[in-house]
């Protein structure tokens, strides 16, 4: 089952460097709570987002909380990732400040990212 996003809006999990989200996951495990990642608060929906993506992946992340979205610090490299809405993100993915490794929305595509997996399952093994 996909990540179900609280709203109709799309958020996508965006990247510092280009790495493939399964690179990612493996990282965090081998790292438990010691890749940051941003959001514009606890409750907001990137913050919730992010920890059913924990969840569903069998990861532990460290949240670092901001009062407004936290994309600047992935650019800045303060933190790892960031889920952030697709109006926020789009502008800086085209320019190359950041990447793309997964969507979160309704829909499984997103006009704007053809290139993100069409379908990724990041439910951790029941092995």
């Amino acid at each position: 089952m996909p990540a179900r996003h609280p709203t109709n809006a799309y958020s996508v999990l965006a990247k510092r460097q280009d790495t493939a989200l399964y690179l990612l996951i493996a990282l965090a495990k081998s790292n438990p709570g010691k890749l940051d990642y941003a959001s514009p608060g606890v409750g907001s929906s990137p913050h919730i987002i992010m920890e059913v993506f924990c969840s569903m992946a069998g990861i532990e992340l460290n949240h670092i909380p901001f009062k407004t979205s936290g994309l600047n610090e992935v650019i800045a490299g303060h933190v790892a990732l960031s889920f952030e809405a697709t109006t926020i993100a789009v502008p800086y993915i085209k320019a190359g400040r950041v990447s793309a490794l997964a969507v979160a929305g309704a829909k499984r595509k997103h006009a704007h990212f053809p290139f993100v997996l069409k379908e990724t399952s990041c439910r951790k093994s029941s092995s």
